[in-house]
């Protein structure tokens, strides 16, 4: 896993802005919360395009976690909606993927910052 990191947080920030333009278009709303996961996703794609240079990395990454962080705990507030049905279903897969996605990168950064403190 370690030197894919920057590769990992390029797609996953792209499937997020994504997620965001289909879940707009999708419904036709103007609003801008349908945008959200975009907010995350474009910042997060370029720290990873910037920690393919090797002296930005480790800043980099660190931005990336805290990014994807903000964003799963952001997007928490879909468990009421999954178990209430309370949102729209595009705003429900929205805010699901987002979760997902924001989850998988914090794990692949979490691990990624074991191994290299191991390795050292």
């Amino acid at each position: 896993m370690l030197g894919k990191e920057p590769q990992i947080a390029i797609v996953v920030g792209v499937i997020l802005t994504l997620v965001a333009a289909v879940s707009a278009l999708a419904t036709g709303t103007s609003s801008i919360t349908a945008w959200i996961p975009a907010f995350f996703g474009i910042p997060i794609a370029l720290c990873g395009l910037v920690a393919r240079n090797p002296n930005r990395l480790k800043l980099m990454m660190h931005i990336v976690a805290v990014l994807a962080l903000l964003g799963a705990l952001g997007s928490l507030n879909v468990i009421p909606d999954l178990l209430n049905g309370g949102s729209s279903m595009a705003s429900i897969v929205a805010r699901l993927a987002m979760l997902v996605l924001c989850g998988l990168l914090i794990y692949v950064s979490v691990m990624s910052f074991i191994q290299a403190r191991r390795s050292r």
